[in-house]
C-alpha cells in the first residue's frame, strides 16, 4: 500500500493521471475530420508551428537511433503497475497518435519515427532505460512515477528526455531533459492556480489549507513555504495515512476548525471523492476545493459531479481545454489527430501534455536537418525560452526549467468541466511564483 500511494503522489504532484483512463474527455466528441484550413491534419502546421513534419532529403546514421530512413524515439510510462493498471497508459497512446501523424506526412526532414512504447510498471524504470539507452536517440512524451531510480542513468548515457512529466527531484531537476511544463524543486509549482483562485475568494490567500498523503508531506510543506513567500499563509496542513482512512471526517472537521477558505488537494481522485464526500456530509465545503491536476478526467466527474453544487470544485491546467474544441483549432486539430492516429485515446490532461512534448521534441528534430544527434537536439532546446506548443499551452521556459506563471481554472459541474478563470486564454502573473530552494537532488553529468 505504501507503494501504491506514493505512486499516487508522485504522479499528482507532476500532473500525471492516477487512476485508469477513461474512454473520452468530459462530454468532449472530436470534431470532424478536416481537409483545409487550422484544423487540417493533412497539414503538417501546428498552430504557429509550421511544417513540424514532412517530407524532406535527411541523410547519415548520424547516432543512436538515426539511420537514412528512420528516427528511433521511445515512451516510457507505466500501464502494466499491477496496483493501479492502465497507469498514465494515455502516453502511449498519444504516442500514437503523434507518430502516426508525423509519418503521414512524411516523418521528420523525410526520416519515418520508429515508436518503441516502455512499459516501466513503476518498478522497472531504471531497466527499461537500459533498455533504450542502446537503440533510441530520444524519450518524448514520456513519464514515470518511478523515475527517480533511472534519472542518473538516463543522463550517464547521454539520452535526452522531452518529458510529458517528472515525478520525482533527480528527473524534475535533471540534465538533458526539456520540459514543456517546467516541474523544478526550487520553485512553487502551483502558485498560480492557488494565487488565481484565492483571487476569486475574499480572504482566502491567508486562510490556505492542504491535504496531502503522509509519504508525501513535505511537498505540502514546501508548498505552504512558497506561499508564505508570497505574503500567504497556510492555516491547516492535513496529512492522510498512505494505508488509507477509516474516516476523513475529522480532517475535514480540522480543516474548518482552522478557517480555511481555499483548501488545495494533492492526490488521486478516489481519496478526493471520499474527502468530497466527507464535506458533503457535514457541510463543510470550503469556498473553494482545488485538485492538483491529474483531475482533469471525465472518470473524476464521474465519481464527484453529483458534489460539484454543493460546493466549488475546480483544477487548473496550463494547456487550452477540451471543452473549447468549438472556438479553439488547435485543441480542435489535436482531437482530429487523435481520432484519426489513435481512437481510442482517453482525452485527459496529461495526454495533452505528452503532446506538447513530442511537438518539441520534433520541431528540434527538424531543426538538426541531416545533423541530427543527441547533442543537436539539446543544443536546440537550450535555446528555447518562450514555448507554447504553437499555442496550445501557456509560454515555457524550456531551457532554463521554471515554471510558467500563467494558468487557468476549470471548475466541475455534474456533467463536466467549464472555464472558471480568467474568462478567456490563460492568467499571467510574475508574482505567482515564488522562489523557494531547491533540493540539489537533479541527475547530472559526471565530471
Amino acid at each position: 500500500m505504501f507503494q501504491v500511494a506514493l505512486a499516487m503522489v508522485l504522479v499528482a504532484g507532476a500532473c500525471g493521471h492516477s487512476s485508469k483512463s477513461s474512454t473520452s474527455s468530459s462530454g468532449t466528441q472530436a470534431p470532424t475530420v478536416t481537409t483545409g484550413g487550422a484544423n487540417d491534419i493533412a497539414s503538417g502546421d501546428f498552430g504557429t508551428l509550421k511544417d513540424v513534419c514532412g517530407a524532406g532529403s535527411a541523410k547519415g546514421a548520424t547516432d543512436v537511433g538515426v539511420t537514412d530512413t528512420e528516427i528511433h524515439v521511445a515512451t516510457i510510462s507505466d500501464p502494466g503497475f499491477t496496483a493501479n493498471p492502465g497507469l498514465n497508459k494515455e502516453l502511449f497512446d498519444v504516442a500514437d497518435g503523434f507518430v502516426g501523424w508525423c509519418n503521414s506526412l512524411g516523418g521528420i526532414n523525410g526520416r519515418k519515427l520508429v515508436l518503441d512504447k516502455l512499459d516501466a510498471k513503476v518498478t522497472e524504470y531504471k531497466a527499461r532505460i537500459d533498455e533504450a539507452c542502446p537503440k533510441t536517440l530520444a524519450l518524448a512524451g514520456d513519464g514515470s512515477v518511478g523515475d527517480f531510480a533511472g534519472a542518473q542513468a538516463r543522463v550517464d548515457c547521454g539520452l535526452v528526455e522531452f518529458p510529458a512529466f517528472t515525478a520525482s527531484p533527480p528527473a524534475a531537476d535533471a540534465q538533458i531533459a526539456w520540459q514543456t511544463q517546467p516541474n523544478p524543486t526550487d520553485q512553487l509549482n502551483p502558485g498560480p492556480p492557488l494565487k488565481l483562485l484565492s483571487s476569486k475568494i475574499p480572504d482566502s490567500w491567508t486562510n490556505q489549507g492542504g491535504m496531502i498523503f503522509d509519504v508525501a508531506k513535505t511537498n505540502q510543506e514546501r508548498n505552504c513555504q512558497g506561499v508564505a513567500k508570497l505574503g500567504g499563509k497556510c492555516v491547516y496542513q492535513g496529512v492522510l495515512s498512505a494505508a488509507g482512512e477509516a474516516s476523513y471526517a475529522p480532517f475535514v472537521q480540522a480543516s474548518k476548525a482552522a478557517g480555511v477558505k481555499e483548501l488545495f488537494w494533492i492526490g488521486d481522485e478516489h481519496t478526493a471523492t471520499a474527502i468530497l464526500k466527507a464535506m458533503s456530509d457535514q457541510s463543510a465545503f470550503p469556498a473553494g476545493f482545488l485538485t492538483s491536476p491529474n483531475h482533469y478526467t471525465e472518470s473524476f466527474v464521474k465519481l464527484a459531479g453529483s458534489l460539484a453544487g454543493q460546493g466549488k470544485i475546480y483544477t487548473y491546467s496550463q494547456s487550452v481545454p477540451f471543452e473549447e474544441a468549438g472556438t479553439n483549432p488547435l485543441i480542435a486539430k489535436y482531437l482530429s489527430i487523435m481520432s484519426k492516429f489513435s481512437p481510442n485515446a482517453p482525452h485527459t490532461g496529461l495526454a495533452v501534455t505528452g503532446f506538447d512534448a513530442w511537438l518539441l521534441f520534433a520541431t528540434n528534430a527538424k531543426a538538426c536537418g541531416s545533423t541530427l544527434t543527441r547533442a543537436c537536439l539539446s543544443e536546440k532546446a537550450a535555446t528555447v525560452t518562450q514555448w507554447d506548443a504553437g499555442g496550445l499551452q501557456t509560454p515555457a521556459d524550456v531551457a532554463h526549467n521554471r515554471v510558467s506563471p500563467c494558468t487557468m481554472l476549470l471548475e466541475m459541474t455534474s456533467t463536466g468541466w467549464k472555464r472558471f478563470a480568467p474568462d478567456s486564454g490563460f492568467a499571467c502573473d510574475a508574482t505567482s511564483v515564488a522562489d523557494i530552494p531547491g533540493l540539489g537532488l537533479g541527475a547530472k553529468k559526471k565530471g
